[in-house]
């Protein structure tokens, strides 16, 4: 018998009683060497079942990707690419700034609270809508600080954007499921206070670093108790723009866009209000920061984004 290469089909329960003409075949097709002309295989070669190859297959798709991205990771975390990135975040930024048309409603709210004190006053703007954030420091006629979390991701925030005049504090607020690590939090506290003090505006993600999005987290609402100075609720949206399927629906302007900022009245905290009511006083900010949000998507023809059913689902902490 002459050697020849045959295709065999091979069956999930049974490799070697199945032939090419079975109903119960699996599509996958394997190559046999073997010298038999029957219409069956039974060399150690072929004895493998689809899925064993399918297994094989799989395992080796993930140790591939596990390994991509670990060097992805060792790659981001050097300083050479974390530098190119924030070069890359600062260009992005001011081509969307140069080529896009833009007018801010409510300034009259900002420049009151500017002439009412020598203090500072507190800036709110919900995470997904920081982007053009840098932009507006030139709308504020004082010194502005934003806080930023100790993060990776925070450093390279601070590295794209200092390029637009804008200091900041480093911490963010503890998480509960990693009470013992130590995000910095009283240390920023101390410094915004400092900076509020000193006539400065601070600037603060209430839901960020981690969410839920769009829920106010209470640190805000301590820290315009303590100084007695109020919070400016800001939002901005664009005409050209992405959402991202991130945990807060990050909106990326696109260059060539029609952007609106939207300022809203300011909301005022006091330590009594605070510890009467204080998920009452997180609603309220809410609420404020809300209604700038939806005006700034409805002036630029936008709808509001659903949140992710996780975000609806979690509620407030009293």
């Amino acid at each position: 018998m002459r050697r020849r290469r045959c295709w065999f089909l091979y069956s999930q329960n049974d490799p070697l009683t199945v032939t090419r003409n079975s109903p119960k075949f699996i599509t996958t097709l394997r190559m046999c060497r073997c010298r038999r002309t029957s219409e069956y295989c039974s060399c150690k070669t072929c004895v493998r079942t689809v899925v064993d190859i399918q297994e094989q297959r799989a395992f080796w798709l993930k140790r591939f990707t596990r390994e991509a991205i670990g060097i992805l990771k060792r790659l981001f975390k050097s300083g050479a690419a974390a530098s190119l990135a924030s070069g890359l975040i600062e260009k992005y930024i001011r081509l969307v700034q140069m080529t896009s048309s833009w007018r801010i409603d409510g300034l009259e709210h900002c420049r009151a609270l500017e002439k009412e004190s020598d203090e500072g006053f507190i800036v709110a703007f919900w995470h997904a809508r920081i982007l053009m954030a840098p932009v507006l420091r030139r709308e504020i006629n004082r010194k502005f600080v934003m806080l930023i979390s100790t993060h990776r991701d925070g450093e390279l925030i601070t590295n794209a954007v200092k390029g637009f005049d804008v200091d900041f504090v480093r911490g963010s607020a503890a998480n509960q499921r990693k009470a013992f690590k130590d995000k910095g939090g009283a240390p920023a506290v101390t410094q915004m206070i400092g900076a509020i003090e000193a006539g400065h505006v601070v600037g603060i993600t209430p839901d960020g670093p981690r969410g839920p999005a769009r829920r106010t987290q209470s640190g805000i609402l301590k820290l315009a108790a303590m100084t007695g100075r109020p919070i400016l609720p800001i939002a901005y949206s664009a005409s050209n723009a992405r959402q991202l399927n991130s945990w807060d629906r990050f909106l990326l302007a696109l260059p060539f866009s029609k952007i609106r900022v939207i300022a809203g009245p300011p909301v005022r905290v006091t330590q009594a209000e605070l510890d009467a009511d204080p998920i009452g006083m997180r609603r309220k900010l809410e609420a404020a920061l809300d209604a700038v949000t939806d005006e700034a998507d409805r002036q630029t023809g936008r709808f509001t984004a659903v949140l992710p059913p996780a975000a609806q689902s979690k509620v407030h902490a009293s």
